[in-house]
């Protein structure tokens, strides 16, 4: 209501005033910390408190299709035993008091029975699920505490299913439940998405510390699973999503497990890990086996100790394994380092640093790659693979490993210099344009362009060529001729020990000529490079294939130099 100030002399004027009074009150009832205690909770870690949380719950949301309202539902310090799930409805924040590592404050804790029963702790469901009038979103978990160290079954600790929007944990702790510790379940209702988690802990799971589907356009920053009996992540369709500064430690399988389809229409999307890292799980570190089109960028991630494999290390296990995933995988700043348990025993590992098998679009662009074993394998049938020159290599121990600072640049697919643009080695000009493109052990374009020469890109006959290797150490121009252009350029050809080419001089008209280049089709070139004696006309009159030929003058007196060429027939 309005504030009308009561005029002087006003008859009876208590009834104004107790209405403005009551919409006062009204006014604070609507935003006010609902504490369970009033409804009867009791706190003392034995008393069955389900009934009156839920009813302090079910108070604090007003049910409207055009207004609905929800408040604060407060959990002071002690400890709640449960026997079945709560339901938050929309709109409801439930908190607790604030603990601060290392205080005295006590912590609000829900505990459920040994009696329990129920698929999760804390649940979520959509509208048409919960009868609500409005969407299902806005519910909020603040500074509480999820002990599940004595749950009978499967039950998860925070699960939501079907359509619930903008959900919010803040300071959640989730320790032994015995399935996951956040889940998202997809119903026909629609997905949870747009979720923000921060600084949300689950530990000790039976299975994953949090198994996240379809929950698109979310955000979690500085999460983390720690000693979850299956995966600490299990990500999947989570488009448009980020994980900022999130943590996986001593998982039983894969640190982050990220499946399943992503999607490869417009409405799809990839998502982004910045500052991630794992710590001794047993199998890999990061697996990504997802499908779709839209790219999974990966920027600083660090992998430690993983590949542990009930610490006896190989396995085939990497830090980051990419196996099978259609969609594409971008990694920047990827560091992967070895080791062995906390107390020293097992095994160095993980045996890999990063793999990929089978998988359509993989780039590592920069990073160290520490391992056991193999720094970086391109475990076969890749589509494209990339590794970029910025990425050291290491193996071995931690204290003596063998690293390589050296290592090429490899890549499968077109390596393209634009127009005005150069591949040059140290020393060569660099005004000088390559382009290659390679199928197989065939260039089927070899494009060159010097200084100053302006056709370049023309297609003509002296530029298109095909280069074929068709046997070990030769090069074939199989589709063109090779035409040297400009006068005074020509061919060049080393001599020496073994060579193709070389001089020898006739002695009484004769000379055998050792070299390993000879072969039986040989054809062989002579003529006088400098006369000597009694010239006369020379002739190859011997030769043993892989050993020596004979040059034999018709005159004995003949003591000429000649040079000589071999040249092999095509």
């Amino acid at each position: 209501m309005t504030f009308t100030p009561i005029a002087f002399g006003t008859q009876s004027w208590h009834t104004p005033l107790n209405a403005a009074l009551q919409d006062l009150q009204d006014q604070i009832n609507d935003w006010q910390i609902i504490n369970v205690v009033e409804f009867g909770a009791a706190g003392d870690g034995t008393t069955d408190d389900t009934t009156a949380i839920q009813a302090a719950l079910d108070a604090a949301y007003t049910d409207s299709a055009t207004a609905p309202q929800g408040r604060t539902v407060y959990l002071p310090a002690g400890m709640f035993r449960t026997s079945a799930p709560l339901t938050i409805p929309p709109y409801v924040t439930l908190r607790g008091p604030y603990a601060m590592r290392g205080t005295n404050i006590q912590k609000s804790i829900i505990k459920p029975m040994s009696t329990f029963s129920g698929t999760a702790v804390l649940t979520m469901v959509s509208a048409a699920s919960g009868g609500y009038l409005t969407r299902s979103e806005g519910q909020r978990f603040v500074d509480i505490t999820i002990d599940g160290d004595v749950l009978p079954g499967t039950t998860t600790g925070i699960l939501a299913t079907g359509d619930v929007h903008g959900v919010v944990m803040h300071n959640v702790s989730i320790d032994a439940v015995t399935d996951r510790g956040v889940q998202t379940v997809t119903d026909g209702s629609g997905n949870p998405f747009s979720w923000y988690l921060n600084n949300v802990q689950v530990s000790t799971a039976t299975l994953d510390g949090f198994r996240l589907a379809s929950a698109t356009d979310s955000t979690l920053i500085d999460c983390r699973a720690i000693g979850c009996g299956r995966h600490g992540y299990y990500v999947s369709a989570m488009a448009n999503s980020i994980f900022t500064d999130c943590r996986s430690e001593f998982s039983g399988q894969q640190g982050w497990n990220i499946a399943d389809s992503w999607g490869t229409g417009t409405g799809s999307g990839g998502a982004v890990w910045n500052g991630c890292t794992t710590d001794r799980s047993e199998r890999n570190g990061f697996l990504i086996t997802a499908t779709g089109s839209a790219t999974l960028q990966f920027n600083g991630i660090v992998c430690r100790r993983d590949g542990r494999n009930a610490n006896g290390g190989g396995g085939g296990y990497a830090g980051f394994a990419a196996s099978s995933a259609t969609a594409p995988v971008q990694v920047d700043g990827l560091v992967v380092y070895p080791g062995v348990d906390d107390d020293g025993t097992g095994t160095n590992s993980p045996q890999i640093g990063f793999i990929s098998t089978g998988s359509t679009w993989v780039s590592l662009g920069s990073g160290y790659l520490h391992a056991q074993t193999t720094a970086f394998t391109d475990g076969g049938t890749n589509t494209f693979l990339q590794r970029g020159p910025g990425v050291g290599l290491a193996t071995g121990s931690t204290t003596a490993p063998t690293r390589s600072a050296t290592e090429p640049w490899n890549f499968a697919g077109p390596v393209t210099v634009t127009q005005g643009g150069y591949l040059a080695s140290r020393g060569a000009s660099t005004n000088a344009a390559l382009e290659a493109q390679v199928t197989g052990d065939s260039v089927t374009r070899w494009n060159v362009q010097a200084s100053g020469d302006t056709s370049w890109g023309s297609g003509s006959a002296t530029r298109d060529i095909t280069l074929g290797r068709s046997a070990a150490n030769t090069l074939s121009l199989t589709t063109a001729n090779l035409r040297i252009a400009t006068a005074g350029r020509g061919l060049q050809v080393a001599e020496g020990a073994n060579a193709k080419m070389g001089t020898a001089v006739l002695v009484a008209g004769a000379v055998t000529v050792a070299t390993t280049a000879v072969t039986a089709n040989s054809r062989i070139y002579l003529t006088s490079q400098v006369d000597g004696g009694t010239p006369g006309f020379q002739r190859v009159s011997a030769r043993v294939a892989a050993t020596s030929f004979t040059i034999t003058s018709s005159n004995a007196a003949d003591t000429s130099t000649v040079a000589w060429m071999i040249v092999e027939p095509a």
